[in-house]
């Protein structure tokens, strides 16, 4: 993890951040992010008890196709492509994570139609930002079909990201990150 920020931190802009998603690495590639509503309740009680709290910001659809994404919050649309530039998975066996450094270009004067989305999701979001270093964000997901009814019993889950959005200070960064992922529950489910 260290050196993977330390390679890619002066490559954050404001089109580039880096993520860390925590959750399961299936294998080399295959990384499952989706957590439970007592993983995400353990690691609320261990942030309050460290004083650290969430608000919530949005409530959104996004609606996905390939690497395009529209997300509809009170009528506003945000339209935007996005890309992967750098990735990698840590499997230790009780806390996996994946780091990402992401380009997301905002679009929004050329709108993509399509009628069939790879995947449409409501998104509740609550973040917490740390010593404006990076920001903590839970996300509460539920994924829909095409005709806009829920999945599965599946559909409805929980994510940890922590985002990092602005190149800082590599030392204080990482003493906070380190902070933080101690707060995770030791094993994720």
């Amino acid at each position: 993890m260290n050196q993977f920020i330390y390679n890619n931190t002066s490559l954050i802009n404001k089109n580039n951040s880096i993520t860390i998603k925590l959750g399961k690495k299936i294998e080399d590639t295959i990384f499952d992010y989706k957590l439970s509503k007592n993983t995400i309740d353990l690691f609320l009680k261990n942030c309050i008890h460290n004083s650290i709290h969430f608000s919530k910001v949005s409530t959104v659809h996004i609606y996905k196709y390939l690497n395009n994404a529209i997300e509809i919050n009170n009528k506003k649309h945000n339209y935007y492509s996005y890309k992967t530039l750098d990735y990698l998975i840590i499997g230790n066996n009780s806390n996996d994570m994946l780091l990402t450094l992401n380009s997301c270009i905002k679009n929004d004067s050329n709108i993509v139609s399509v009628y069939n989305y790879n995947s449409i999701t409501l998104k509740e979001e609550y973040l917490s930002t740390i010593n404006n270093l990076f920001t903590i964000c839970i996300n509460n997901y539920i994924e829909y079909d095409n005709n806009n009814t829920v999945k599965n019993k599946d559909s409805n889950y929980y994510t940890i990201s922590i985002i990092i959005k602005k190149p800082s200070n590599y030392n204080k960064l990482m003493t906070k990150l380190e902070e933080i992922i101690n707060l995770i529950p030791t094993t994720l489910k």
